[in-house]
């Protein structure tokens, strides 16, 4: 703890952090983003999270040269981690649902960061005496924006979820997954950061670790996962932007749904059991992220039609049968191929990721993919 609590370890440990900050910035800004309209948002939320890991390294330099031997400045701290909030929470929510994006806002409360910030230079410089109501107040604020932020960002994530899944009727959370865990790192860094009042070399240097960690973790976390999610964008775009039209459609499909439970036609249901079975033949089933609609179109059919079918015939909705379909595919896959990875096995039979596989394929069987290839 001795060799963490000296100024020398700091400043070294924040020259680090800089050149780690500034590569990452590099590293963001070449990733290689659509320049078709409906990723206009992402772009933005790219530029912008490349300068917010941009303005971090400068910010580290300023603080190696000045910082005095006696301290390290709280307020500053904190300010600065509210400027890193709203930036860091404004690109991920842009890159979760571009749709919500709201950069008006961004800049009225940047505007409002910076007269904060000017608020405690002038205070420190002209009325010292006050310093410690304003580091207070600033404490205060910042912790509220964090609670603020949280909320918000959770709010959009988990919409953006419902609406993904209400589109294809499957769990596409694992596409989305990693910006919520980089947030989660990020919301440490804020915790960290309003315990800054410490003011101990030690507790700011394992501070400078714990962020350079968690900002090199989010940065490598978008440029390998963008990717993977980035062909989910248009459509994310496209159901938050008919979010009317979805609501009232959902809402005609519950008052079709009570009149086909009053009066159901077998002829009807005699026709969507053929189209099954033959979509089954086909093996429409492990074909991933298809649209709920251009399934029900195949089956000539609609959603409360369907959805009631299914509970009356096999006692689940669509999507879990589904489901079990695709994992029935896989057991025959992993004893009849025992030289496929569990990779390949999950797509193949139309999980886009292989944990959500796994899970769930414990989960019918009692064996993980892997135990019963070794059986």
């Amino acid at each position: 703890m001795d060799f963490l609590n000296t100024f020398e370890t700091y400043n070294t440990l924040m020259s680090m952090a800089a050149g780690a900050m500034f590569v990452a910035s590099w590293v963001i800004l070449k990733v290689r983003i659509s320049t078709s309209p409906s990723y206009r948002e992402v772009r933005l939320a790219r530029n912008i999270l490349a300068i917010d890991y941009f303005l971090i390294a400068i910010f580290n330099i300023i603080r190696i040269a000045t910082t005095q031997n006696e301290q390290v400045n709280p307020s500053i701290t904190m300010l600065v981690g509210m400027y890193q909030t709203l930036l860091i929470t404004s690109s991920l929510t842009a890159l979760v649902n571009p749709a919500k994006s709201k950069w008006g806002w961004v800049i009225w409360q940047t505007a409002g960061v910076t007269f904060l910030l000017g608020a405690d230079v002038t205070i420190r410089l002209f009325i010292p005496e006050y310093e410690r109501l304003i580091q207070h107040t600033i404490l205060a604020l910042y912790l509220t924006q964090q609670a603020v932020y949280t909320f918000y960002f959770f709010k959009i994530y988990r919409y953006t979820l419902k609406r993904i899944k209400d589109y294809f009727d499957e769990d596409e959370e694992s596409r989305i997954v990693w910006v919520k865990d980089r947030y989660l790192g990020l919301l440490l860094m804020g915790i960290m950061a309003s315990l800054s009042t410490i003011n101990e070399f030690w507790f700011y240097s394992i501070f400078v670790i714990t962020y350079a960690f968690v900002y090199t973790y989010t940065a490598i976390g978008f440029v390998s996962n963008y990717y993977n999610y980035s062909s989910m964008i248009p459509t994310v775009m496209k159901i938050t932007n008919e979010e009317k039209e979805i609501m009232e459609k959902q809402h005609q499909e519950e008052l079709m749904l009570e009149k086909v439970k009053e009066k159901i036609i077998p002829s009807h249901f005699e026709n969507l059991k053929k189209k099954l079975d033959k979509w089954v033949a086909e093996q429409g089933y492990l074909i991933p992220n298809v649209p709920m609609d251009d399934i029900l179109k195949i089956l000539d059919t609609t959603r409360p039609a369907l959805r009631t079918y299914m509970k009356q015939t096999y006692g689940m909705d669509f999507s879990t049968w589904r489901n079990d379909l695709r994992l029935e595919q896989a057991h025959s896959l992993l004893l009849e191929h025992p030289d496929h990875t569990i990779e390949t096995v999950s797509e193949l039979v139309g999980y886009s990721d292989t944990g959500n596989f796994a899970r769930a394929f414990k989960l019918k069987y009692g064996v993980t993919p892997k135990s019963l290839m070794k059986q």
